[in-house]
């Protein structure tokens, strides 16, 4: 069959515009082999992170948030503490406008992440911060919508001709100026973006104009709802993929507060507003606000590398642990008369005070954005002349951690956003504290400790008859009390109950010890009390046990204590009275099992906060020795302790119906954390050291004439089919070591439902009552 001479001049034309095309193809490849790529995404960075996932695979931990968070995240630090894959997703600006279609879009199906970890601070709720990277994110080639994008996408993946024609068709964009800012802002993203995604930025950056640009993104602060609604609904998408989150409040120095239009009042208003949201999400909030001094920071919102890594080795351990701020934060802001949806103070109107001329300009930032600044001539000062210590660390280093004869507390540093009239009192106890150490030997040390701490005493609040330094235990305890009562303006922690500097654990240690002693002074000291971790607390319901026993049973688990824990801490919780008749021990087999690569014999992040020693080998140092017999709020004199008559001791009733009876959350369960299957993706195995330690602390109950029941307690079904072996190795190691030390060892066999579980292994109010019921027949029949 002969082609006609219409199709043969057709195929001819084809052919033609075939070669042209392949030639146009070959001839870019050619040219763009001598110049940078085009920049198709939202930056340089971003385009180089895209790069970086499409040859990582799947990762345990992402990490999300602005610029702050991709400076403070560093993965490799959070691996080599947690055990767990993790890359840093952060980009420059990357408020909740760019990282809500970033992580759904982009991050999350390349990466099928179980956790993802967003650090957020002002930036990402201020009202002025955000539309300008909004719009360039959604303009980007790659990012942006319609069907010409996507057809324009398809064709540019296997097209360098496609991919870079904005390039081609420029001299300019090939070889002049913009060719340079391209090749600029790649080398600059090469630069700064580590291996796994953190950025590694450490130019000291502390300019006037750097300080102004702060002040513009943080115009007429308050939490926004717009990005607060943004953050929700990121979330419960991420959620519905099966993703769990983590929202982090990360730190900043004083310098960035100070930018805001009503300095740290301002500031103060966010964490709040972050544990409003987290508890309204029901997802994890860290605040971690402490973990980083200003003259940690390179310029006005990065860490410097060693702090970033620190950063992220403490974050891994809060990750790791049963630790959640929102509660406490929510708390505190409450007594502290912060309300996170206040909206921002306007300055008052008529000042009569000289106003410094201000000149509108425009500026660009580093990443390139046109901002608005009003240049104030505002003089910042050297770095070196930065580095901040709150008020209560001066305070706490003046009357806790320093011996009578040093003085280490400078009246100086007594922050000015302070009330005059408490201000006045502290710069008085202080200078008199001073004065005692300078008069050490001399006859006047004791009048002199004494009127500092009563004049600390009435900074706090706290009217009293003038101190006896002669009795160290008084006046010890005085001067905690007085330390935890003082809410400072510019401390975001609470006080002494916040580890490492706390004497105890937690919350629930103190109200277990309060009790306890209460009901020693009244004569029935507790006969029966139940141990375990936050599970045994809300999953074994005292109430019918006293009816059955017909006596007083007292709850005293608390979070995140397992064996080994409870072998550290079980004897300080009954120093001061009888040991108890009987102890029953709920344990769980998910608990006892070591998810790899994380080895169990490492102390646990719990364990490390549970160690009062560092306390107690640092506080009050000249009375080294004085606690052996009196340990203040330890146990001895709490009774009468100043502690009673604190904020602290008031808030031991949140999130309790009773002591011991833990209020329970009543969510639906719908399916295990990712994050947490994932962690037995690599298998499991018994933990000896947990087996032992809990054999060792049942042998030391039996010693001492306690009968000892521990109770393998049930987790939902889903826990135990991801690995059942290792359950039921876990289940016959520790019979074997519970019953060799004396002690009896019982299971519950039923695991829990989906009505009795809110997560998987905390009850919920139907699984506490059928697993406190199957005990009590266990128990009964005997």
């Amino acid at each position: 069959m002969s082609t006609t001479p219409s199709r043969a001049v057709a195929l001819q034309v084809l052919i033609g515009i075939l070669a042209v095309v392949v030639l146009a193809e070959v001839a870019a490849r050619l040219v763009m082999s001598q110049t940078t790529e085009a920049i198709r995404w939202y930056d340089a960075t971003a385009q180089l992170k895209v790069e970086q996932m499409e040859n990582l695979g799947e990762v345990d931990v992402v990490f999300a948030g602005t610029s702050m968070a991709q400076q403070a995240f560093v993965p490799a630090a959070f691996a080599d503490e947690a055990g767990l894959t993790a890359w840093n997703a952060g980009l420059a600006g990357g408020t909740p406008e760019v990282m809500s279609p970033w992580l759904l879009e982009e991050v999350v199906p390349r990466l099928q992440p179980s956790t993802v970890v967003w650090g957020l601070s002002s930036f990402d709720v201020a009202p002025a911060y955000g539309p300008a990277q909004a719009a360039v994110y959604d303009e980007a080639l790659e990012t942006r919508d319609g069907w010409l994008a996507e057809v324009d996408r398809a064709v540019s993946a296997g097209s360098t001709l496609v991919r870079n024609r904005a390039v081609l068709r420029s001299l300019d964009a090939l070889a002049g100026a913009a060719a340079h800012e391209r090749g600029v802002a790649h080398a600059e993203a090469e630069r700064i973006t580590g291996a796994d995604g953190e950025r590694t930025e450490q130019t000291t950056g502390i300019t006037e104009q750097r300080g102004q640009i702060v002040a513009a993104r943080l115009a007429a602060f308050a939490p926004d709802p717009d990005d607060l609604a943004l953050i929700t609904q990121t979330v419960r998408s991420l959620e519905a993929n099966g993703i769990e989150v983590i929202l982090v409040q990360l730190p900043v120095p004083d310098r960035f507060r100070d930018a805001h239009p009503q300095g740290n009042a301002d500031h103060a208003l966010v964490g709040p507003a972050l544990a409003e949201l987290a508890a309204e999400l029901d997802v994890r909030f860290l605040q971690m606000l402490d973990e980083a001094e200003s003259d940690d920071f390179v310029d006005f919102t990065h860490l410097n590398a060693a702090t970033a890594e620190s950063f992220s080795r403490s974050f891994a351990a809060a990750y790791a642990s049963d630790r959640d701020d929102t509660i406490s934060t929510i708390e505190r802001s409450a007594l502290l008369g912060i309300d996170g949806a206040a909206a921002a103070v306007e300055p008052e109107d008529g000042s009569t005070e000289d106003v410094v001329p201000c000149e509108p300009e425009i500026v660009r930032d580093d990443y390139g954005f046109e901002v608005d600044i009003a240049n104030c001539g505002v003089v910042v000062p050297d770095l070196a002349e930065l580095a901040s210590v709150s008020s209560r660390d001066v305070l706490a280093n003046a009357f806790v951690f320093a011996p009578p004869c040093e003085a280490r507390g400078d009246a100086t540093r007594i922050s000015e956003e302070i009330d005059a009239a408490q201000r006045s009192r502290l710069v008085r106890a202080l200078e008199l504290r001073a004065d005692a150490a300078a008069a050490c030997d001399g006859a006047d040390h004791g009048a002199l400790l004494s009127a500092a701490i009563t004049e600390l005493e009435l900074a706090a609040g706290l009217d009293r008859p003038v101190v006896d330094v002669d009795d160290p235990t008084e006046a010890s305890s005085r001067i905690l009390a007085a330390m935890d009562e003082l809410r400072l303006p510019d401390t975001p922690e609470d006080g002494v109950e916040n580890p490492p500097r706390s004497p105890w654990h937690s919350n629930e240690e103190l109200r277990s010890q309060a009790e306890l002693q209460r009901l020693q002074a009244a004569g029935a000291p507790i006969e029966t009390v139940i141990l375990g971790s936050s599970i045994a607390l809300q999953m074994l319901d005292q109430r019918p046990l006293a009816e059955f026993y017909g006596e007083d049973v007292l709850n005293i688990s608390r979070p995140g204590i397992d064996p080994e824990s409870w072998l550290e801490i079980y004897d300080r919780q009954f120093d001061t009275q009888p040991a108890p008749e009987r102890v029953i021990w709920g344990l769980t087999t998910h608990r006892i099992v070591s998810t790899h690569p994380t080895p169990c014999e490492d102390p646990g992040p719990n364990l490390s906060s549970l160690r009062s020693s560092w306390f107690r080998d640092n506080m009050f140092p000249h009375l080294q020795g004085t606690f052996e017999d009196a340990e203040i709020i330890f146990g001895r004199d709490f009774e009468t302790s100043p502690i009673r008559e604190t904020r602290t001791f008031e808030r031991l009733s949140n999130g309790y119906e009773a002591p011991g009876l833990r209020i329970l959350r009543e969510n639906d369960f719908e399916a295990l954390p990712q994050g947490f299957v994932r962690r037995y993706r690599n298998g499991v195995e018994v933990c000896q050291k947990q087996v032992d330690d809990a054999g060792l602390l049942v042998a030391e109950m039996v010693a001492a004439g306690t009968e000892v029941i521990v109770v393998s307690l049930p987790v939902h079904f889903s826990v135990i089919d991801l690995a059942p072996e290792a359950h039921a190795d876990a289940n016959t190691e520790l019979e074997a070591a519970v019953t060799a030390a004396g002690g009896e060892f019982l299971v519950i066999e039923e695991q829990l439902a989906d009505a009795e579980t809110h997560d998987g292994w905390h009850a919920r109010e139907a699984g506490r009552s059928r697993v406190t019921v199957q005990l009590i027949e266990l128990l009964a029949a005997g």
